[in-house]
């Protein structure tokens, strides 16, 4: 597994990293791959369990979208976020994922290559894990197909921001 975004309290960290610890507990064999870093790294790196590896930040682009890519699923814990870049960037790759079932990344994720969990719940995370795994070869099928449809994070914001400015341009129309 890998997981990847910016080591802050905010984005959940210690969701992802229960859950992991619940989800090998039950397949000792997995392994879980952070990239990323950030003022809690220190703190996770000393609650996450064994067989978790944090890579740091991987400044070479093709380096991480080759890890990434290589992955059977990315597990994020951040329902706080407007896009999920990183998500984004698993779903392009063709990687499924398993995400909160609130925030941008919940937007992104669809059934046919992804799942759900309750925000913040570590065994609802873990049991996630499981099910994607437990369909792993469709999931990722199901991804690469709707890796063509992700947009750039450029894209989102260019779609986002001209959506905010019809919405001000038709408030507007209606004080006129």
């Amino acid at each position: 597994l890998v997981a990847s975004g910016r080591l802050a309290i905010e984005k959940r960290w210690d969701t992802v990293l229960e859950a992991f610890a619940r989800f090998s507990a039950r397949s000792p064999g997995a392994r879980l791959v952070v990239y990323g870093d950030g003022p809690e790294r220190a703190r996770l790196e000393k609650l996450a369990s064994k067989n978790v590896y944090f890579a740091g930040f991987e400044r070479d682009r093709e380096k991480l979208a080759a890890a990434i890519a290589s992955a059977d699923a990315l597990v994020h814990g951040c329902p706080h976020e407007t896009f999920g870049i990183a998500v984004a960037e698993a779903i392009a790759a063709g990687v499924p994922v398993v995400v909160p079932d609130e925030g941008g990344a919940a937007e992104l994720a669809k059934p046919e290559f992804s799942e759900t969990f309750r925000a913040g719940d570590a065994e609802a995370c873990a049991a996630a894990i499981e099910r994607l795994l437990a369909r792993a070869a469709g999931a990722r099928e199901a991804a690469a197909r709707a890796g063509a449809d992700i947009l750039s994070t450029r894209e989102h914001f260019q779609r986002l921001l001209a959506r905010y400015e019809a919405l001000l341009a038709e408030a507007r129309r209606g004080r006129a």
